[in-house]
């Protein structure tokens, strides 16, 4: 789910909040095991974003982290805690071209 939020890294686009309560609907319709729900609110921060968890009902859950995005030659990079990720624009969508320090 980060990761995903993450390739979203123009500033215009990515605050908001974020679930995959589409995936816990369909499991649960195919009759499949109902995975717990992940959500990510992201608000502006400076020259970054601050990330918190929360719970089905936007409630924040867990300790938030700090995003801190750049962008140089068309690249974005979104840093936090060590890890890099920086994207480059293919057509209408974003690759990541270096996963520099990340797990």
């Amino acid at each position: 789910m980060m990761l995903l939020a993450a390739a979203f890294a123009t500033t215009a686009l990515l605050p908001g909040t974020y679930t995959d309560g589409e995936q816990a609907y369909f499991a649960a319709e195919a009759g499949k095991p109902v995975p717990t729900l992940t959500g990510i609110r992201v608000t502006a921060q400076g020259n970054g974003f601050r990330v918190q968890g929360v719970d089905a009902h936007g409630t924040a859950v867990g300790a938030d982290a700090v995003w801190r995005v750049t962008q140089r030659d068309h690249i974005d990079s979104v840093s936090t805690a060590g890890c890099t990720r920086d994207f480059s624009p293919v057509a209408d969508w974003l690759t990541m071209t270096d996963p520099a320090g990340c797990s």
